[in-house]
């Protein structure tokens, strides 16, 4: 595996996540898949994968995703939660967003809250 800068997989993520947000949808699957094979623990590229299949209006999987792969490899991830939680929405899951709603408004990060606080503004 090769050895990739910080600087290049931060690129490498903010093109994914373009990709993703402009319908690029299988674009966006190579590149995160790409971030996947050399930073294999990276939980921003599950994160990546998550947003993507979002995009693709595939909530259930965006959620196993989140769940199985990005929490797995951080609990703590206030950035898969958040994304998480705005997925559970979208999906009329409503009882489990609203659990990780208060994980986000125990967190104590202030971002982290007012995202949880905009899903229900």
């Amino acid at each position: 595996m090769e050895n990739i800068s910080t600087e290049d997989l931060k690129i490498l993520m903010e093109a994914g996540f373009l990709a993703a947000n402009g319908g690029m949808i299988k674009h966006a699957q190579k590149i995160f898949e790409g971030v996947l094979a050399v930073r294999p623990d990276s939980e921003y590229a599950y994160i990546g994968q998550a947003v993507t299949l979002l995009a693709a209006n595939q909530h259930d999987d965006a959620i196993k995703i989140l769940r199985d792969e990005a929490l797995r490899i951080n609990p703590d991830c206030l950035q898969a939660k958040m994304i998480l939680a705005m997925t559970l929405k979208m999906a009329g899951r409503g009882g489990e967003c609203d659990r990780v709603v208060d994980q986000l408004h125990r967190s104590g990060d202030n971002a982290a809250k007012e995202f949880a606080n905009s899903l229900f503004a």
